[in-house]
């Protein structure tokens, strides 16, 4: 359960209601109320930046004991957005060093990013991507019934531990990413709360 901290209003700070621990805080926001620097519960700081139209262009996440500036941030992402149509048009991740490109068709609607492509029928639906072919109710048009998967998308279901599943009962599979901190901080598991199966994730 969570514990929400409110002041003139405003939510600022989330804590685990069971032990107090703080989880979030927000410290400063902009003239349009947007997230310019908070902490989270493992004592790492973000630091968000905004072009002029109130489109994000840069998230630092870091750590406040390090000792140069320049040396701190350990997980940066930056942002480029359309001013006019508010589409995203790329995006880069420094951490993984991963960047991507946004495409739109005359309607605005995404068709393409990276080496993936996304098509739409007459109706705007979605037809195909990098998953497979889309298929829809006859009688519900825009209601997806199913999707015929590429044998790419089928092979990474059927080899994939499910989140879900047996990672789920046997406790395993989680990690922090790689990063070197855990952005939650370790799971703990639930068994008094659940839908089918012996344990939930609690976070």
């Amino acid at each position: 359960t969570f514990r929400y901290g409110y002041r003139l209003g405003y939510r600022y700070q989330i804590s685990d209601d069971s032990n107090g621990q703080v989880l979030w805080t927000e410290h400063t926001l902009n003239s349009r109320d947007q997230l310019t620097r908070g902490t989270f519960g493992n004592e790492l700081h973000l630091e968000q930046y905004y072009d002029e139209h109130g489109y994000i262009r840069q998230a630092d996440t870091y750590n406040p004991d390090k000792q140069t500036p320049i040396s701190r941030p350990d997980f940066t992402l930056t942002y480029q957005f359309d001013s006019q149509t508010g589409n995203l048009d790329a995006r880069q991740n420094y951490a993984y060093n991963h960047f991507e490109n946004f495409q739109y068709d005359a309607l605005d609607r995404l068709v393409q990013w990276g080496d993936e492509t996304q098509q739409y029928d007459n109706r705007g639906r979605i037809t195909q991507n990098k998953l497979g072919y889309y298929n829809y109710d006859d009688n519900k048009i825009y209601q997806n019934t199913s999707t015929d998967l590429f044998p790419e998308a089928q092979s990474y279901y059927q080899n994939r531990e499910g989140i879900f599943n047996d990672g789920m009962e046997e406790q395993k599979g989680w990690s922090d990413l790689g990063l070197g901190w855990d952005i939650f901080g370790k799971p703990t598991y639930d068994d008094s709360k659940v839908k089918s199966g012996k344990y939930s994730l609690k976070i």
